[in-house]
């Protein structure tokens, strides 16, 4: 019964941790997306992008002539004043409004995939935090360790039980802790300045502890599958992109057939004055020359390359997921064989019952140190994969 209740406690609190770890995350990526100058730009740079799209969309220019001629004197003075506008062929405007709402269409959802790359790379560093805090408390913890057996062994009943060449052993080990300790900080600030720059050139105080990585939900394979069949932004940017170099097509086609131009002339000669329309049409023998070519070689380019990305992503995507698969495994068994064996405990009990020595005791410590050091690698190297396979999993709108 006490078994039970005090499992239920562990599993309730590491349930709490992850659950708390898991809104931080969302917390700072959230506030990091809101104030990324990146982002920002790149948004300003994709809506005038769009205003230059619909742009095309414009009838061209009205023209305005003034003449002013001058004649004997018997026959007087001739003014003339005319304004003109031209149109292409209807159906030309018709595909080209459709061109401009799939290239908006394209841009949407380039914003939408910028904001998903942007969106992982915060992650991807908040990651990186939180492995380095984990590291630097397995340091912090050895390092407390040797400080204990120091504090202990400087003691006068304890001195003649160690020698000389002992106690620098210790400190020689304190070092090196405290070399490494030393690299894991700057490493940590490192990231934190990063972090900074990301938001904006403001310190992103939630961070700085983090020592929990993020739940991940892995889905089956066939729910990724569906993920790319939906489509995810990189694909419905290329699939928009195409429809829109269509839609161009047609309107070269539509080129081929004349122009009109519609005018109002106003004369005006020897006091008598003339009022008049006139109509014009132009002839495209050789303005459309070599551009629906262009254009259909343009929709084959775009084709090849929405359908590669479609391949890329799918073929990262379930690369991705064998990956995390075999670390999760990985990670699984390293915590297993850590839970089943206090080794600091033993290590010390040992030491304290004369069973090993302290050069026995400092080469076991390491030893399971670095195991430990190499699953918290493993454990790393999970929550990135993890994170890029999950990559599309939430967008922020």
């Amino acid at each position: 019964m006490y078994i039970m209740k005090f499992l239920s406690v562990i599993i309730f609190v590491c349930c709490f941790q992850f659950l708390s770890a898991q809104t931080t995350f969302n917390q700072i990526i959230g506030q990091v997306i809101e104030n990324n100058p990146e982002l920002k730009a790149a948004r300003a740079s994709l809506e005038a992008q769009a205003e230059q799209e619909k742009s095309t969309l414009n009838l061209s220019d009205p023209e305005i002539e003034f003449s002013h001629k001058w004649g004997p004197k018997e026959a007087g003075n001739k003014t003339e004043l005319g304004i003109s506008q031209s149109f292409d062929w209807p159906g030309v405007y018709r595909h080209r409004r459709q061109s401009v709402r799939y290239k908006e269409e394209a841009l949407r959802q380039l914003w939408q995939s910028n904001l998903v790359d942007q969106q992982l790379n915060i992650k991807l560093q908040l990651i990186d935090l939180v492995y380095v805090n984990k590291q630097r408390n397995l340091v912090t913890r050895q390092l407390n360790a040797v400080d204990s057996l120091l504090k202990k062994y400087s003691l006068p009943e304890n001195r003649t039980s160690l020698t000389i060449l002992d106690i620098n052993k210790l400190r020689i080990e304190r070092y090196r802790l405290g070399i490494k300790l030393s690299g894991l900080d700057v490493q940590k600030k490192n990231i934190m300045q990063a972090l900074k720059t990301l938001n904006g050139n403001t310190s992103c105080v939630l961070a700085e502890n983090l020592d929990m990585f993020p739940k991940e939900t892995i889905l089956p394979a066939a729910e990724y599958e569906q993920l790319f069949e939906s489509g995810t932004p990189d694909i419905l940017a290329s699939e928009a992109e195409s429809k829109s170099i269509m839609s161009q097509i047609k309107a070269e086609k539509s080129m081929r057939m004349p122009g009109f131009s519609v005018g109002y002339s106003f004369a005006r000669e020897d006091r008598t004055s003339f009022n008049g329309f006139s109509l014009g049409i132009s002839l495209p023998v050789f303005s459309t020359r070599h551009k629906l070519k262009a254009a259909n070689l343009l929709k084959e380019a775009q084709e090849i390359t929405a359908l590669q990305t479609r391949i890329d992503a799918v073929s990262q995507t379930f690369a991705l997921l064998f990956e995390v698969e075999m670390l999760k495994k990985r990670s699984d068994e390293a915590l297993q064989l850590i839970s089943e064996t206090n080794y600091e405990r033993l290590l010390k009990m040992a030491l304290d019952g004369g069973e090993i020595s302290l050069v026995d005791y400092l080469i076991e410590s390491t030893y399971y140190m670095q195991f430990e050091e190499e699953y918290l690698n493993v454990c790393y190297q999970y929550q990135c994969a993890a994170a890029r396979l999950n990559k599309y999993n939430t967008i922020t709108k």
